[in-house]
């Protein structure tokens, strides 16, 4: 496996910047048949979007195998773990990772399933330019390269429409509206929408990328950190806005998919915050 990697300047010398969304990283990598890359483990949370410009391969998310082909656009999370087998020699991937206080919100508005098939042609040239310019020290520079992912984003869903899976889509928006509901799981959505449990996860897997439980586990624990990274509210507070009666209940669900707890993780972010 080959790989090209571009990064950002620090953070420190834009301080007089303010942007909702920074983007982080960007590069491309190219895959030999049979090799298989497990992605390193996230010591910062970030967003990332791949782009396959040629070749065949799978990516693994949550156990499931995700099929990944020319102009094929594959989201992740932040810190959710994956790894790579390639199907074909040259199988290539163009990436790009971004952060900020609005990444969450802003990703998440454009309601884009995990993998979707773009309908433009590959866009070389705004990766190219991303990559020519991301170490550049120009606050104007700097401020464009939000408006670059914004355009990559927007030719990532080209034709895409959430209608070819209506039933995903006001599933997932039902989801989204009751993450600090205590009584949302898989059946609760079914039978706000009248439909079987069965008949909704099929819709939702097919629209989504992955079953409803994974998407509130991770929408909760997306939701925490984020609580446990921009507010001062207390442990007991954040496990009532993630949808838990009990902070101890809470507490094991975040060590679980974090390895570490709520307050540990806070203090590692103000320690790392303050060095």
């Amino acid at each position: 496996m080959q790989e090209k990697k571009y990064a950002r300047r620090s953070l420190v010398d834009y301080e007089s910047i303010k942007l909702p969304v920074y983007i982080r990283e960007v590069g491309y990598k190219t895959y030999e048949n049979g090799d298989i890359q497990d992605a390193p483990h996230q010591r910062h949370a970030f967003f990332e979007m791949l782009w396959c410009s040629k070749g065949v391969g799978k990516i693994h998310l949550y156990k499931e195998p995700f099929l990944i082909e020319r102009n094929d656009v594959f989201f992740y999370f932040p810190k959710e773990r994956h790894y790579f087998v390639s199907l074909s020699d040259g199988w290539q991937l163009y990436w790009l990772t971004f952060d900020g206080p609005a990444a969450y919100s802003f990703f998440t508005a454009y309601q884009y399933p995990r993998k979707i098939h773009s309908k433009a042609e590959f866009p070389y040239q705004c990766f190219e330019e991303i990559m020519n310019t991301i170490g550049s020290d120009d606050p104007l520079i700097f401020r464009g390269m939000l408006a670059k992912l914004c355009n990559l984003l927007a030719l990532a869903g080209a034709d895409f429409s959430y209608e070819s899976n209506y039933l995903a889509s006001i599933g997932h928006q039902l989801l989204l509206e009751n993450i600090s509901n205590p009584l949302l799981t898989v059946n609760y959505l079914a039978q706000r929408l009248h439909v079987h449990r069965t008949t909704f996860e099929a819709a939702f897997k097919s629209g989504i990328g992955h079953n409803p439980g994974v998407e509130i586990r991770h929408r909760r624990n997306m939701l925490a950190q984020g609580l446990l990274r921009h507010t001062q509210l207390t442990i007991n507070e954040i496990s009532q806005r993630c949808g838990f009666n009990d902070t101890s209940s809470f507490c094991r669900f975040f060590q679980k998919h974090n390895k570490v707890s709520p307050l540990q993780y806070r203090k590692t972010l103000l320690s790392t915050s303050h060095q």
